[in-house]
């Protein structure tokens, strides 16, 4: 039986599959946006732990001719946010963990490298998703939040289309 094909759906079911338990285990949760405002409205609701958004951003036929389009590049996210505690200096969270919590950009690096290591199905896919960066999350009013996007790319294969 042949690997079947992924579509949005099945593709971030995988990713959200795969982090959930890795979440938990660090005291997180992992959610899905439904749209870039989503993926802000959840990010603002910080967990106990740290929270991950996944977002699914689209995809890009890189051909010109529908007769070749047999695959796309396909661009997700995953937000980054955590709680920082009770410091007096909550700053000092970012490089310095403590008992009960790493370093939030500890967290931000390991996710980073969760996905980075993260296989997909070679027959219809690049296999590894390639890290694309990370920048700060902002509100559309300019107010930053203790949040990263980590932004990625992954080709996947598109179903064959019957052109008779």
């Amino acid at each position: 039986m042949p690997t079947p094909y992924y579509t949005p759906d099945t593709f971030l079911l995988e990713l959200y599959n795969a982090l959930s338990p890795w979440a938990v285990s660090r005291k997180g949760v992992v959610s899905i946006a439904a749209d870039p405002y989503n993926f802000l409205e959840l990010l603002c609701d910080t967990p106990t732990g740290c929270r991950l958004v996944l977002h699914w951003e689209g995809e890009t036929n890189p051909a010109d001719d529908s007769r070749i389009g047999v695959f796309a590049t396909n661009r997700f996210s995953v937000g980054v946010t955590g709680n920082l505690g009770l410091e007096a200096s909550p700053e000092k969270s970012l490089i310095a963990g403590n008992a009960v919590r790493p370093a939030f950009l500890e967290t931000v690096a390991a996710v980073r490298e969760f996905l980075r290591a993260h296989v997909f199905a070679e027959a219809v896919s690049t296999k590894f998703p390639l890290y694309k960066g990370a920048e700060p999350v902002v509100l559309p009013e300019g107010m930053p939040l203790r949040a990263y996007r980590l932004n990625f790319e992954i080709t996947l294969g598109l179903p064959p289309i019957d052109q008779a």
